[in-house]
Order: C-alpha cells, then structure tokens, then sequence
C-alpha cells in the first residue's frame, strides 16, 4: 500500500526507559463499541487490522540527508561494499540468518546498529523452546507438534501457519545449536528442562510437557556458540555501529537491491540476492509503544537499539505490519530492576511471605500468581497503570529486596494508606477480605490457588510496581518462506525477508520462556537460506 504524500515517521527515543501508552492499542474505539476484547479483536482481525495503522503512522521509513550519488531512480551510481545476502541487525535472528546463508555458500555482510552483536538474544535468560527435542527424550519427556500446537495455538495469538512453523521447526533449531556446542542437561531445572509458561495451569488443552530449554551459562550459553559461530565463519563480515537508514529499491519492480547505512556518511551496501530484516523490536521508541500498546508508563530493559528501525524500513519498501505486543512482566517501580526480577507470577512469589497487589484505589486488581503477561494485562486497565505490592512484617519487607529502600510503611494499614495516598477504608476492606479469604483457605475474588497467607502482623510495606517491558512482538508481515509480503495483495516484495521481532511471527502473547528465541532462530535459519538462494540481480 503506497501513501500519497510522507507522513511522519515516529523517531526512536534513546534516552528514555518509560513511554506512555495509549489504552489497549489503536483499535480502542471498537472495543468499546463492539465489546470485543483488545485480545480476541487482533486475533480475528489479525495483521490486516493493523496495516491501514501502521501505514497511516510509518509511511515513510527513515531516510538520510546524505544519501549520496544516485539515478534518478534513486539506485546508486556506485555501491561501497557488496555481497550476496545483507542481514540488518547481528541479534539471533540475524547471525541465525547470516550463518545459514554463509553455509549455503552465500557471502554474507551483517550491518548491527549498536556498538556489538547480540541484541535481544544476548540479554535473555539463554532458554529456547523446543519440541521434541533430543534433550527431551533422553530425560524421558515424550512430546509432539500436534500436541505442542493445541497448547501455543489457543496461548500465543498469532497467526496459526507461522505458530506451526516456528513449533514444526523448533527441534531442528535446539539441535542446531547444540551442534554449535551449546549445552542443556537432560534433566529437570535450569540449565535443563522446565515449565517455561501456562502449561501446567492449562492442562484442560493438553498434558503439560517441560518444552524450555535453559543452555548451561555463561559460556557455551546459547548466544555465545552462535557469535562463535559466526566469528569462525569467513563469508560473513559484521560491521557494529552501522546503522541502515534506507532500503534501495528498483523503481518499476520494487526488487531491493540493497541498502543505505552508516551513522554520518552514508554508505551504498549492495545485496546481489537478498535483504534479511533482523533489526528486533520498537521497545525503545517511545512514540511506537505509545501509537500500539498503551496509553501508561512501561519500563523497558529492552536491548537499546530496539528503535523500530526494521518496522519502518519494511513499512517503506511497501510491507505490512501487524500483531503487537510484547514480552511482558511486572516490575518495582523504585529503583527500576532488570527484568529478571518479575515481581508477581506464577513461580516469582512461591514460598514467599504475606503478600497481595492493590491499585491506587487501595482495591485487589488480580489474581498474584497468574502467568506474568497475563498480570500485565490486568495492571494496564488499573487506573494510572499503576499498582503496590503489600506485604507485612520483618519477612515481608525482605521479600521486597531493594525495592523495600523506597517502599511506603506503616504500624497500621490506615497509616500505611496514607503513606501510599490511597483511600484508608478501601485499603482496610482490601485487607479484611484478603484475611478472611486466607482463613477459609481459598480466594473467592480472585481464585489464586496459593501462598494464601494473611497481612495482620507486624509492620506494613507496599512498593510500588508498574507494568515491565523486555520486548515487543508485531512488525513486517511475513510468509512461512519469511518473504517480506506487500500491503496490498498477497505478493511478496522481491529480495526482502523479515525475522525474529522485526517480523509479526511470533504473535502478540507470549506463550512460554524460549519462544521469542525459537522464533528468532526459526525465522532468521529460514530466511538466510532463502535469501542465499535467490538468483543475483543484474545491473
């Protein structure tokens, strides 16, 4: 879909861990006249839904005033440096992408925004998702893509042809790196096998199969035998520090040919066969998470050049987007913490002192130990998007960690209330009921199954938490090849891929610890290969 005219294209922000967000996401106004959930409305409406958006937000990708000589059909004269396949951004999906098209024989230049490779892939726990793996079967666990697909179907909200893929695709990628040297236990915990999401709590789709697999750390880890990898390969040339600023294109064909990048000095990069967008999320563009998630703050520990860049690049080149969302989690507020420390979930609080969440209305929001992604769902509707963890005594105040420097006390829950400026009876009506629930030993407002512990001794704590971002999901439409597909139509854009988080492969939920990483080794793996075996185009 070509737009008359260029609209403003949203800039990436770089110095800010906080962006407000606009309730639910641009589709707010059906919601609330169709009642249809923001949810199951993406679901249905799928990327299609939000192509008119994105178009409308990004119809001009970012471009540079120093794009050097060129036709007047906008192909440089000459071009700087020149290879077969040119992968933007060096995080999974994209060494992923560069060593599979470097494998087939295919020279291979890497262009990474920031200072090193590793992008999101290097700051994540190591874990990958995996189905039917070897590592399963030699700890006896049985598992198979049917059954894997009744589970990520229903949880992950994506697109049901890429999920099989990245789910079909995903023992092949575990075995892959493992065969780059990484290394994970046949056995149960971290490094091993564990139950990386929902699966036990949604055991009425199937039977719960440990499909997160955590690579032995620090080294091989996972993103350590892959930038090994790629250092050992000689068909592949990484240059950090490069980031891509425009897409070349041919005028009548709309074939890209190849790119502009550098941070000063623009440099003509041809890819005689292919371009693989790899260049992650918009986590870090305010304005983006702003337009397509949601109206309250979210602290991001995202990787730093997840700007946005690869979105717009392919919203130039005529592509579709769709499928937001993003890895999310509930963080202290007071100091802000990686996102390591997930404050309220399933497993995060087990075995923890009393403790229960309220918003400012001094009012119980949620069950605590839902799925984390699900907690941050229901934290975006509380008013302010902001919320308190509440716990009591000695014990409670240490299980706040550093979050308890700054954290609000009171002898009392009415002077508590009134540190936090919340409504002191709300507060108190919160907590009797939350006792009374505790003594009957179940939780009839929220259904929380357990650590039902009462708050009535000892002093009082609440630290504030808000709604925590280590990603986002949703960018350039693809097909299961990762061809980069027109707005209009169902075409492809000749000699454009997509992948990882820079592609809306993975959908707008997360459905368990590993996926974004399978998706990315996934897509990126298909990618690389297909861009390798394109024919070169001729001047």
């Amino acid at each position: 879909m070509r737009i008359a005219g260029c609209l403003r294209t949203l800039e990436p922000s770089s110095t800010t861990d906080t962006t407000h967000r606009r309730e639910g996401n641009i589709m707010g106004k059906h919601e609330q006249q169709n009642g249809v959930s923001r949810r199951s409305f993406l679901k249905a409406s799928g990327a299609t839904a939000a192509v008119a958006a994105g178009a409308l937000l990004w119809g001009c990708a970012p471009s540079s005033a120093q794009d050097g000589a060129s036709t007047e059909s906008g192909i440089p004269t000459s071009w700087d440096e020149e290879a077969d396949v040119v992968v933007v951004g060096g995080g999974g999906a994209g060494m992923s992408a560069a060593l599979m098209a470097a494998e087939a024989g295919a020279s291979v230049i890497v262009l990474e925004k920031g200072p090193t490779t590793g992008g999101s892939t290097a700051l994540c726990g190591q874990a990958i998702m995996g189905v039917g793996t070897s590592v399963q079967k030699a700890a006896g666990i049985e598992d198979s893509v049917e059954e894997a697909m009744k589970y990520f179907s229903a949880i992950g909200d994506g697109r049901d042809d890429l999920v099989r893929f990245v789910v079909e695709n995903s023992a092949d990628a575990v075995e892959w790196l493992i065969g780059l040297g990484m290394q994970v236990p046949a056995e149960i915990g971290n490094p091993g096998l564990v139950f990386g999401g929902q699966e036990k709590e949604r055991a009425d789709l199937t039977a719960p199969v440990m499909r997160t697999h955590y690579a032995v750390k620090p080294d091989p880890g996972l993103w350590p035998v892959l930038q090994k990898a790629a250092d050992a390969q000689e068909g592949i040339a990484v240059r950090t520090g490069t980031p891509v600023t425009k897409l070349v294109q041919h005028p009548d064909t709309g074939e890209v040919l190849g790119v502009l990048a550098g941070d000063g000095r623009q440099k003509a990069v041809k890819a005689r066969k292919g371009v693989v967008l790899a260049a992650g999320g918009f986590a870090r563009n305010a304005a983006m998470m702003h337009a397509l998630i949601s109206r309250y703050d979210v602290q991001t520990t995202a990787n730093e050049c997840d700007t946005g860049d690869g979105m717009n690049l392919g919203l130039s080149a005529g592509s579709s987007v769709g499928y937001f969302g993003m890895l999310s989690n509930v963080q202290f507020s007071k100091p802000v913490m990686p996102c390591a420390f997930i404050v309220l979930g399933p497993d995060t609080m087990e075995g923890k002192p009393p403790f229960i969440s309220v918003n400012v209305q001094g009012e119980r929001w949620t069950n605590e130990r839902k799925f984390y992604s699900y907690i941050c769902d229901d934290l975006l509707k509380q008013p302010e998007g902001r919320a308190f963890v509440l716990t009591c005594g000695d014990a409670g105040k240490a299980g706040l960690g550093r979050a308890a420097e700054q954290a609000f006390a009171g002898d009392t829950i009415v002077e508590l209330a009134a540190a936090m400026g919340v409504d002191a009876d709300a507060l108190s009506a919160t907590v009797e009921q939350w006792n009374a629930s505790c003594a009957q030993g179940a939780d009839a407002q929220f259904g929380r199954p357990s650590e039902l512990y009462p708050l009535e001794s000892g002093s009082f704590y609440a630290a504030e938490v808000k709604p925590g971002c280590a990603c986002s999901f949703g960018g350039v439409t693809v097909d299961t090849e990762m061809r980069a597909m027109r707005a209009a139509g169902d075409e492809a854009i000749p000699r454009l891929y997509a992948a990882g988080t820079n592609s809306m492969a993975l959908g707008r939920f997360y459905p368990t610890c590993g996926a974004a990483v399978a998706t990315a080794i996934t897509t990126g793996r298909r990618a690389g290969t297909n861009a390798a075996a394109e024919t070169p185009w001729e001047e």
